[in-house]
């Protein structure tokens, strides 16, 4: 085999003039693609950022900051789902319902689902449009079961709240129920539920979902008010005074709460005590 060294013609330095020139291109279009590539992924990563914030705002209490920096990333991203939905929220707690809808509808016509269907209602409910606000949550009901929704207990509360504002209180108990049903420890359905069936003068049908408010919301103050406050109209002082100190023995407590519960637990004993000591007949005088 011939191991001399290999000289290139004319005809093989084009060839690699040519190669040189095509791998250039390669490479500089590469570089680009690259380039625009992280471009794109640091812009997301930007935005990811600034919808947290925004949302830890909201969290936090300090809605008008919230709103201040969703302006302007309203004129720079007027298509994006989130920014459209943290929008619709700001504009609930700060009393501007119509724009909520318009908000919560753009959103849900950017990404139609039971969460968008389920905000939908909640712009509705807020504006009082309760019809509309009835249907996009019956229509988020019939899509979350088809999507195996997480939340779909929150579609039902909804529903029932509308029920109750509408005042069809036996299909909002029914709903309020078929909420816990999928979500057992949702907080606002128990606090609706036990508060309409105080409403309506059913104090025995509360005392379970008082228990499992209780449960559910260890250092909640306003279940065990009212479910020892309850015991004690029915002469169980002795039942509120345990509940109530069994409260009591949380160490995660407010001052608050723990104040006003040691005042509970003061009345409970007192009760308790009353209905113990025995009553004497009156005295006849000589």
């Amino acid at each position: 085999m011939n191991n001399r060294c290999k000289f290139y013609g004319p005809s093989d330095m084009v060839y690699l003039k040519y190669w040189r020139i095509v791998l250039v291109v390669f490479f500089a279009g590469w570089l680009g693609g690259c380039q625009l590539l992280q471009k794109k992924k640091m812009e997301a990563e930007f935005l990811t950022t600034r919808i947290m914030i925004v949302q830890s705002k909201i969290d936090g209490g300090d809605i008008m900051g919230a709103q201040y920096d969703l302006v302007s990333l309203r004129q720079k991203y007027p298509d994006n789902h989130d920014i459209l939905t943290l929008s619709g929220f700001v504009d609930i707690t700060l009393g501007n319902h119509q724009r909520a809808v318009e908000n919560m509808l753009k959103a849900h016509k950017l990404n139609p689902s039971a969460f968008s269907l389920l905000n939908l209602s909640a712009a509705y409910i807020a504006a009082q449009n309760y019809n509309a606000a009835l249907r996009a949550v019956n229509d988020g009901i019939q899509l979350g079961q088809q999507e195996n929704y997480v939340d779909l207990g929150r579609l039902y509360h909804n529903r029932g709240y509308i029920f109750e504002l509408k005042q069809q209180n036996h299909l909002a108990i029914k709903n309020y129920k078929k909420a816990l049903y999928h979500l057992p420890g949702y907080l606002q359905t128990l606090a609706r539920l036990t508060q309409l069936f105080e409403a309506l003068g059913r104090h025995s049908d509360a005392i379970p979902y008082y228990q499992r408010y209780i449960y559910f919301c260890r250092s909640c103050f306003e279940p065990v008010e009212k479910l020892a406050l309850y015991y004690i109209k029915l002469g169980d002082g002795e039942v509120a005074e345990k509940l109530v100190a069994h409260y009591l023995k949380n160490p995660e407590l407010s001052e608050k709460f723990k104040q006003q519960a040691k005042q509970l637990h003061h009345h409970a004993v007192q009760s308790s005590s009353s209905r113990k000591s025995p009553v004497r007949p009156p005295q006849k005088k000589p």
